[in-house]
């Protein structure tokens, strides 16, 4: 094992085993010495703006592999990688806007004096789409690479830009055993690109400014912080733990299969901050019509916090703060094992969906969703059978339906003791032509309609506190409910003098480990079955500026 260094004042011609022998660029410090159990490290302070591609085999050993970590003065921040376009040339176009030339670059974000601009998707020509565009906001013609802005205050030339380059941070190809740690990516097409491995982490990164890029020239801009593809992970998990991402274009962590017959299995994505993405926070998916025998098994995304997904300035393009998905139309591909725990979503357009099924249970448990735009829980299945278990969850203030079902499921869905409290239209709503939805030991409050099922009849439901709901129940019966006021406190918890308290019906369906003991009866509602948080704190979601965000030095520990 050997130590390797790199900062901007080093020499790639020097032996860069120290830091006065340190390497000058991050390229060659990642590309000479990723040939085995080396730790490589970048000085704090320096920022690296270079694309670096590592190809070669895996390291062999079991256990064994790089890691690129950070050196230095603790006081000074972290090191950056970029791949930002600056000092642009913007020069005064159609409708108030300002253009810059940049051949062959495929787009990306465009940052104003370290703030993104909105932005605004490309409609024919400039003329029309600038028309759309208010102060603080840029487009990108994808077919002639040319930028256009039109800034907050001022001209151009009153502030500093970086345009996200369409290249990435850092490329990671089918190597096992890796970790990367202690560095800030931003403005790039994806900060990290892994295709394939096992046995990989990333933990206490920061990602910023990314994405907006034109993988083919014409076709809609795309971009994640974490960009995994390929089949992934194995008996050894791979690890995305203790990351904060700010103004990522499409997804902060979202593993993917894009080809037939992938895997992405046992993948822990856990303990990190999203705030401002466009599409998705955390999730994992099988993309594109007509996949087959790709499969997302044992995918745990716990204890994440995702805030302002879909609904701000990457376009309003109707995300979800948590997604998982394997729908129909990727043909004999599954999901199952996976899970949604212990999180919290916080103003998201959706707060989770899970699409598809066929693969074995999934999860849906502890989780805080707060404020969603249209739904809190969103389950959807075309013809594949989802088993999926809602539980422990506490919804507040969605101004459409609290948990919606749809589709051609033919699965089973339980939706048990979970407290969900102001729901415009419904609090509970069933579409699903086939199938079990089964409701019971749930609260529904200031609801437009407490539980409303479309099929009538396929909902099975009781045991429910349907509160001051404008109407109960359309479509079904409920039986064994009350509606009383369930008293609940701070914490959409109910109290001891609740008519809730140990007034539920016993359960056969299968529990997580971290549920409290019942002494007697269970309660109605999500207390007894809310998922201890550990590590993050909501209050550290959201900062004063980007640039306030310390990321904790102590390594955690992988099996809380």
């Amino acid at each position: 094992m050997a130590n390797y260094f790199a900062k901007n004042t080093g020499s790639d011609l020097a032996a860069g085993t120290s830091d006065g022998t340190a390497w000058g660029t991050f390229k060659y410090l990642f590309e000479t010495a990723t040939t085995g159990v080396n730790t490589l490290a970048l000085k704090r302070g320096d920022v690296f703006d270079e694309d670096v591609d590592v190809d070669g085999a895996s390291p062999t050993a079991a256990g064994s592999g790089w890691t690129l970590d950070c050196y230095g003065d603790s006081s000074k921040p972290l090191p950056v990688v970029t791949r930002a376009k600056r000092n642009c040339v913007w020069v005064s176009a159609t409708g108030g806007t300002y253009a810059t030339d940049l051949t062959g670059n495929r787009g990306g974000v465009v940052v104003e004096d370290g703030r993104t601009l909105n932005y605004v998707e490309w409609t024919t020509n400039i003329a029309t789409t600038a028309a759309l565009m208010g102060p603080g906001s840029f487009t990108f013609d994808p077919i002639n690479f040319i930028y256009y802005i039109k800034p907050r205050t001022g001209t151009p030339n009153e502030h500093r830009y970086a345009v996200s380059a369409g290249v990435y941070g850092l490329v990671c190809t089918n190597r096992n055993n890796w970790t990367i740690r202690n560095i800030e990516f931003k403005e790039s097409s994806a900060g990290i690109h892994i295709t394939g491995g096992s046995g990989w982490i990333i933990e206490n990164t920061i990602h910023r400014d990314t994405g907006g890029w034109y993988g083919v020239s014409g076709t809609a801009p795309q971009g994640d912080a974490i960009l995994v593809d390929g089949s992934v992970g194995g008996v050894k998990p791979c690890y995305i733990i203790n990351n904060k991402f700010y103004d990522i274009f499409d997804a902060a962590a979202y593993p993917q299969s894009y080809n037939n017959s992938e895997t992405l299995f046992n993948i822990i994505i856990k303990n990190n901050v999203a705030v401002r993405c466009g599409l998705f926070g955390f999730g994992a998916a099988v993309i594109g019509s007509g996949i087959t025998g790709s499969t997302i098994n044992a995918i745990s995304v716990e204890n994440n916090i995702a805030e302002d997904i879909g609904t701000g300035w990457a376009g309003n393009r109707g995300g979800h703060g948590f997604h998982f998905t394997s729908a129909s139309t990727q043909a004999s591909s599954s999901l199952g094992g996976c899970s949604f725990l212990g999180n919290i979503a916080r103003r998201c357009y959706i707060g989770m969906t899970v699409a598809g099924g066929a693969g074995g249970e999934n999860k849906v448990q502890g989780n805080t969703i707060e404020f969603p735009s249209i739904y809190g829980i969103f389950i959807t299945s075309d013809t594949n059978k989802a088993t999926v278990n809602i539980s422990g969850n506490v919804l507040e203030g969605s101004t459409g339906t609290g948990v919606r079902i749809q589709g051609d499921n033919s699965g089973i869905i339980n939706v048990f003791n979970n407290t969900l409290v102001g729901t415009w239209t419904s609090g509970l709503y069933n579409l699903s032509s086939n199938g079990t939805v089964q409701s019971k030991n749930n609260i529904f409050s200031y609801a437009g309609i407490g539980i409303e099922d479309a099929e009538l009849g396929g909902t099975i439901t009781s045991d429910n506190d349907l509160f001051n709901c404008t109407t109960s129940a359309v479509g079904l019966t409920p039986t064994n409910s009350v509606e009383d006021d369930p008293d609940l406190d701070s914490n959409k918890d109910i109290t001891t003098t609740s008519p809730c308290y140990e007034a539920g019906v016993f359960l056969s369906t299968s529990r997580d480990s971290s549920v409290r003991k019942l002494r007697n009866s269970p309660d109605i509602g999500a207390r007894q079955y809310r998922t201890p948080r550990t590590s993050v704190s909501p209050k550290n979601s959201v900062v004063s500026t980007k640039r306030d965000v310390v990321v904790p030095a102590r390594r955690p520990n992988l099996n809380a």
